[in-house]
Parts: structure tokens; C-alpha cells; sequence
């Protein structure tokens, strides 16, 4: 487990006083996954905007700044990636809204 059950509220409520452990292990999993997956997303969003700033910004030193931002949140999401993938083997979707078409 990543998260101590401590961080999950609904364990200090009756429906968490009437889950199995092994229910509670899979609310944890579980939770965590879909906690790291929308970091995921959220790293995924940046990478994808500071690549677009790349292409939008006049100054060649706002470029090549922009261009490092992209670099980190690539290795970012890179990271990210790697660890869901090894815990896992898949993320939680993101949301339709965040979905690019």
C-alpha cells in the first residue's frame, strides 16, 4: 500500500467499519491509482502546453525557456508513466473533457 488507511475518510465511517480487508485493500488501490493517474493527466496537460507555447512565443529566449519547461514535464510524464505501469499495468482514463479529440 502507498496510503495509509488514515488518509481515507470513508474508513472512519460505518460503510468503511463494514468493508472486508480485503475491500479496504482494493478502496486503497484503487483510490491511489485514479490520485496518481490524475497527476498523470495533469503532467500530460502541461507537457502539452508547453510544447504549443513553443510555437507561439515571439522571443527566442521565451522559446528556449518554454522549450525546457517541455523537457521536464516530458521526463515528467515519462516518470509517471513508468511507475503507474510497473504498480498497475494501466492508468484510469482521464475524463471526457480532458481527452484531446
Amino acid at each position: 500500500m502507498i496510503l495509509p488507511a488514515e488518509f481515507f475518510a470513508v474508513f472512519h465511517t460505518r460503510v468503511g467499519d463494514a468493508m472486508t480487508p480485503e475491500q479496504r485493500s482494493s478502496s486503497r488501490t484503487e483510490s491511489t491509482r485514479w490520485q496518481i493517474s490524475a497527476i498523470l493527466h495533469g503532467e500530460q496537460g502541461a507537457l502539452s502546453l508547453s510544447a504549443s507555447l513553443c510555437h507561439i512565443l515571439k522571443d527566442p529566449g521565451a522559446q528556449e525557456y518554454a522549450a525546457n519547461q517541455t523537457r521536464e514535464e516530458a521526463r515528467h510524464v515519462t516518470g509517471f508513466t513508468n511507475y503507474v505501469k510497473a504498480r498497475w499495468a494501466r492508468r484510469c482514463r482521464a475524463a471526457q473533457r480532458l481527452r484531446i479529440s
